[in-house]
């Protein structure tokens, strides 16, 4: 099973999408620090309450994003609801595909997989990220301390 982060669930669950499902039904997954189970992508995404999507791809855009002509919203049914064609493979591109999303806790993720998975969280929390000019320094905007 392959499968892209695509929301989070106040900073508690993750969304995520799979790319390779079949099933309109069995096309997601939630997941959160002790279990993740399958679920109805859409039916779900819309239910949750404090749902961040992320944005910050090509194919995160198209995913939550399809405002264009009729022509791409049948493309956008077809690939996303109905699951007759594949994902292109240019919208995956450039972005970290997940094959383990379902284990409980996963025992090493590769660090780009983490560097994506922080920048994404960041990005739906309005968090920037602002390198200083010493390598060692690094500044996040927007992080409010409690």
């Amino acid at each position: 099973m392959k499968a892209v982060l695509v929301a989070t669930v106040n900073g508690e669950q993750k969304l995520y999408y799979i790319v390779d499902s079949s099933s309109k039904n069995r096309d997601g997954v939630l997941s959160t620090e002790k279990d993740s189970k399958v679920v109805n992508f859409w039916k779900t995404a819309t239910k949750l309450n404090g749902l961040k999507p992320i944005k910050s791809s090509n194919f995160h855009k198209y995913l939550w994003d399809n405002e264009s002509e009729d022509a791409d919203e049948d493309r956008w049914k077809r690939i996303f609801v109905n699951k007759t064609q594949k994902i292109p493979e240019n919208l995956l591109s450039g972005i970290p595909i997940v094959t383990d999303v379902l284990k409980s806790k996963m025992k090493s993720k590769s660090v780009n997989r983490r560097v994506f998975e922080f920048k994404s969280l960041l990005e739906t929390q309005n968090v920037s990220i602002v390198r200083l000019n010493t390598q060692k320094s690094i500044r996040l905007d927007g992080l409010e301390k409690k």
